[in-house]
C-alpha cells in the first residue's frame, strides 16, 4: 500500500478560513466572559455547563493555533507563516487572558467536593489545577505574564528555531540540512562520522554567542518567573506540572546517574563489534549490518504488524492516522528538523512529522511516533482537558511500540539479532544514560547563570558531565558545545528526565509483558485509555508498576544488563 507522504491540514480549520475561525472564537470567547459575575455560588450543574464551554473553546482555539504552527514546521523561513504563527500566539494569549479569571477562581475556591463530583474523568484535572494555588498570582499580574511571554519568551524561541532550521551544513561536497548531517553520524566510516561532527561544530561556531544569548535570557526569564511565583526551584515547575514530588525525580536522577558505568560497558562492546576503539565520535556508528534501506511505505508497514501482532485494537489506532493523511514525511529546506507526533483535540487523529531518509533508524522513528499516536487515539474518549499525557508516562508507548518492532523483525529474520541489540542499546543510552546527563546539565546551567556565570562556565559544565558520563571513552573537546543544538533545552526545559522516566518505566512494563503474556494486553490497553485522569503514580499502578521506589528504576536498568549481557555473549 502506498501511504501519503504530505499532511492534510484542512481538517484543523473545520472548513473555514483563519479569520472565520478568530471571529467565532472572538464571538464565544466574549460569551464566556459573561461567567465572571455568576460564579459566587454557582451550581454543581451550571459548573459543569461552564467546563463543557471551556473546553469547547480551547478545542476550537487549538486547533487554529496547530494548523499555523504546522504550517510553519514545514518551511520554518516563509514570513508569510511566521507572521500567520505569530498572530494566532498573540491571539490565544489575549483570548486566554479574558478566560483566566475561571481558573483562578477555581484555584481559589474553599469548597470543592460537590463540583469535583460533577466532572467525570476530568475531576483529576481540576483536582491538578489546585496544586498551582499557592504559584498563581493576581489576574492582572497572569495577565501581564501571558503577554510578556507571547512577544519575548516565543519570540526567542522562534528565533532559536529559524537560525536551526535554515543552517545548512558543507560536507564532503554536499549541502546539508541538519537531518541529513546528522544521519552521517551513524555512518559506517568513521572518518565520515569525525568529519560531520567538526562540520556541525564549525558552522554553528559564527552563531554560539547568539545562541547562548538567547539561552541565558530564556533561563533568566524562567528563574525570575519561578522566584515570583514562589516556587522552590526552577525543576520544581517541571515537577509539579508531572505531578511528581521532587524526591522522586532526584531518585530517578541519581540511580541513572550510578549506572553510567553500565553505558559505558555497552558503549566499548560496541566498539568491539565495529572493529574499533570507542570515542564519542562513534557513539551512533551503523554495524555494517545496517546498510539494509527500507522504503517509508515499508517502515509503515512493519509497524502496523507489530502494533497488530500485540494487539488488533492498537493497529486499528495507528491505521486512522496513516488513512486521514495526518503525516509529513521526508526533509526539505526550512523543515524543522527530527520529528514529533502532534495531539490536537481528541476528535482528530494526531499529526506525525518525520524526516525519513530509508535506514533502520528511521523505520524505528515511524514506530516510535506512531506509539504516540495510539496513545492519543486510545485516549480520546476523555475530553482535552484530560486527554494528553504527563511526561512521566509520555513516552512509554512508543517506546514499547519500537519494542513490539525489534520482536517482529528478529521474528522475521533471527540473524538480526546482534544488529537489533546494538540498535535497542543504542536507543536506550540515547534515552536514560544521555536524557538523564541532560537534566542534570540543565540544574547546573540555570544554576551558574542565576550565579551571572558565562556561557564558557556553561559549557564547562557540560564537559564535565560528558567525562562523568564517559568515563575513559574519550571525546573531543568541541562536544563542550554541543547543547547548543539540543532545541529541549531551549524550548522545553526540564522536559528530558521525561524521555529516561517513560524508558525505564516501559522497559520494565516490556518485562511484565514477557512475563504474563496475554493477560497484560488488556492492562496496557487501560494504562493507554485512562490519558490524563489520573496521577502517574496511579496511572502505572494499573500494570503494576510503583515508580516511588528506587528498585522500580532498577529493575528498569538490571533489564539493560541483561541485554548487554546478550550482546557479550554473541561478541
Amino acid at each position: 500500500m502506498a501511504y501519503s507522504t504530505e499532511w492534510d491540514l484542512s481538517p484543523l480549520l473545520d472548513g473555514k478560513t483563519v479569520d472565520d475561525n478568530l471571529t467565532e472564537l472572538n464571538s464565544l470567547v466574549k460569551s464566556f466572559g459573561t461567567h465572571r459575575e455568576k460564579l459566587e455560588g454557582i451550581s454543581p450543574k451550571n459548573f459543569k455547563n461552564i467546563v463543557e464551554e471551556y473546553t469547547l473553546i480551547t478545542d476550537k482555539m487549538v486547533k487554529v493555533s496547530a494548523y499555523a504552527e504546522l504550517l510553519l514546521t514545514t518551511k520554518t523561513d516563509d514570513p508569510e507563516r511566521m507572521a500567520l504563527s505569530g498572530c494566532l500566539d498573540q491571539f490565544c494569549s489575549e483570548a486566554g487572558n479574558k478566560m483566566r479569571f475561571f481558573s483562578l477562581w477555581w484555584k481559589g475556591l474553599n469548597d470543592v467536593e460537590k463540583y469535583l463530583e460533577v466532572l467525570g474523568s476530568d475531576r483529576y484535572n481540576f483536582e491538578h489545577k489546585r496544586a498551582f494555588a499557592e504559584f498563581t498570582l493576581p489576574e492582572k499580574e497572569e495577565n501581564i505574564i501571558s503577554i510578556k511571554d507571547s512577544t519575548g519568551v516565543s519570540g526567542l524561541k522562534n528565533v532559536y528555531s529559524i537560525l536551526g532550521s535554515n543552517m545548512e551544513y558543507e560536507l564532503d561536497g554536499e549541502t546539508l540540512t541538519y537531518d541529513q548531517l546528522s544521519k552521517k553520524f551513524k555512518h559506517e566510516d568513521s572518518a565520515v562520522r569525525k568529519r560531520a561532527y567538526q562540520v556541525l561544530f564549525k558552522t554553528i561556531a559564527p552563531f554560539r554567542a547568539a545562541y547562548g544569548e538567547i539561552y541565558s535570557n530564556l533561563v533568566r526569564d524562567m528563574a525570575s518567573e519561578a522566584k515570583l511565583r514562589g516556587y522552590k526551584s526552577v525543576l520544581s515547575i517541571r515537577n509539579l506540572q508531572n505531578d511528581l514530588p521532587d524526591k522522586a525525580v532526584e531518585a530517578h536522577l541519581q540511580a541513572c546517574r550510578e549506572s553510567a558505568p553500565l553505558w559505558q560497558r555497552f558503549l566499548k562492546l560496541k566498539g568491539k563489534a565495529l572493529g574499533i576503539e570507542m570515542t564519542r565520535f562513534d557513539i551512533y556508528a551503523s554495524l555494517s549490518e545496517g546498510s539494509e534501506e527500507y522504503t517509508y511505505d515499508a517502515a509503515v508497514e512493519l509497524t502496523l504488524s507489530a502494533l497488530g501482532d500485540f494487539s488488533p485494537n492498537l493497529r486499528k489506532a495507528a491505521e486512522e492516522i496513516y488513512e486521514k493523511k495526518q503525516v509529513h514525511v521526508y526533509p526539505k529546506k526550512g523543515k524543522r528538523g527530527g520529528a514529533f507526533c502532534f495531539g490536537v483535540t481528541p476528535g482528530l487523529p494526531p499529526y506525525l512529522m518525520y524526516n525519513y531518509a530509508n535506514t533502520l533508524n528511521d523505520v524505528a522513528t515511524v514506530a516510535h511516533e506512531t506509539g504516540h499516536g495510539v496513545h492519543s487515539q486510545l485516549g480520546r474518549k476523555h475530553s482535552s482537558l484530560s486527554w494528553g499525557h504527563a511526561i512521566p508516562v509520555a513516552e512509554t508507548a512508543s517506546t514499547f511500540a519500537e519494542m513490539l518492532l525489534s520482536d517482529h523483525l528478529q521474528r522475521k529474520n533471527p540473524s538480526m539479532r546482534r544488529e537489533l541489540l546494538v540498535h535497542q542499546l543504542n536507543d536506550f543510552y540515547a534515552t536514560v544514560s544521555r536524557q538523564s546527563f541532560f537534566t542534570l546539565w540543565e540544574i547546573e546551567a540555570h544554576k551558574l547563570l542565576a550565579e551571572g556565570k558565562s556561557i564558557d562556565d556553561v559549557s564547562n559544565a557540560y564537559k564535565e558531565l560528558l567525562v562523568e558520563q564517559f568515563g575513559d571513552i574519550a571525546f573531543d573537546d568541541i562536544f563542550k558545545d554541543e547543547w547548543l543544538v539540543v532545541h529541549h533545552f531551549f524550548n522545553w526545559p526540564f522536559y528530558c528526565y521525561g524521555y529516561s522516566f517513560g524508558n525505564l518505566l516501559t522497559l520494565a512494563m516490556f518485562s511484565m509483558y514477557k512475563e504474563e503474556g496475554e493477560s497484560f494486553v488488556a492492562k496496557y490497553e487501560e494504562f493507554l485509555s485512562a490519558a490524563q485522569t489520573m496521577s502517574p503514580v496511579d496511572l502505572c499502578a494499573i500494570v503494576g508498576a510503583d515508580i516511588t521506589k528506587k528498585e522500580f528504576w532498577l529493575k528498569g536498568l538490571k533489564v539493560i544488563e541483561g541485554m548487554i549481557d546478550e550482546l557479550e555473549s554473541i561478541l
